[in-house]
């Protein structure tokens, strides 16, 4: 028996868990926003973004075409980012809060079809949620 490494189709090629799959990033902090950009980009994402404010990820919700999924910081700079989620939320595309305040409650009370992820994450365990909320 053996066992394929992380990362890998079963036959030792590299598994693009997010190939062909339009991400949208609004992360507030630019440096974790690049290590996203660049995790989902070599998972084979097309990134949209990254938003690093408010006004910027709502005019890419609201008119960027063919977003597959998306990762969302809660608090962009004190302001809540949920005129994103909901612009996300009326065109049907699904979604992850990533956040450091642990709010998962609320956050699904408000957006019921949502995930919470409490940083810190690894890139890693956002991209596993990535791929299964792209799939439904």
């Amino acid at each position: 028996m053996s066992f394929a490494p992380t990362g890998t189709d079963g036959r030792g090629r590299r598994a693009e868990r997010l190939l062909g799959k339009r991400v949208l990033i609004v992360e507030d902090e630019a440096l974790l926003a690049l290590e996203l950009e660049l995790a989902f980009a070599d998972e084979g994402a097309e990134i949209v973004g990254p938003a690093l404010s408010l006004s910027h990820g709502v005019m890419l919700a609201e008119a960027a075409p063919e977003i597959d999924c998306a990762v969302l910081d809660v608090d962009l700079g004190g302001r809540d980012v949920f005129p994103i989620a909901h612009a996300l939320e009326q065109r049907g595309i699904p979604f992850i809060f990533h956040t450091a305040h642990a709010r998962a409650s609320t956050l699904t009370t408000l957006f019921p079809r949502s995930e919470t992820v409490v940083k810190p994450a690894r890139p890693e365990d956002l991209v596993l949620r990535l791929a299964r909320i792209s799939l439904k």
